[in-house]
């Protein structure tokens, strides 16, 4: 982890065959919240040959994600538990 300031914003960093930034933000909109998320991943070596199949792989994964995410965080909220924006 490169930065942490919880709850509004995350950044790490780590190297090897694909080298990644991922950044998180969290920002209040009312009563609510808003991620965004960015994803920067560059491929070294030999792994720059699967790396356009890597991504079409990894964006399906991360979408899917964010809808379980998602999810959950409107069934606890349904059910009277605590809101994260809360904190």
């Amino acid at each position: 982890m490169l930065e942490f300031d919880r709850p509004r914003r995350w950044v790490s960093v780590n190297d090897g065959p694909i080298a990644v930034r991922a950044t998180g933000n969290v920002d209040a909109e009312g009563d609510k919240s808003r991620l965004t998320f960015e994803f920067d991943a560059r491929p070294t070596g030999w792994f720059r040959v699967v790396f356009p199949l890597f991504m079409l792989m990894m964006r399906k994964q991360e979408k899917a994600n964010m809808t379980h995410l998602r999810e959950a965080l409107e069934r606890q909220i349904a059910a009277g538990g605590p809101n994260p924006g809360d904190q």
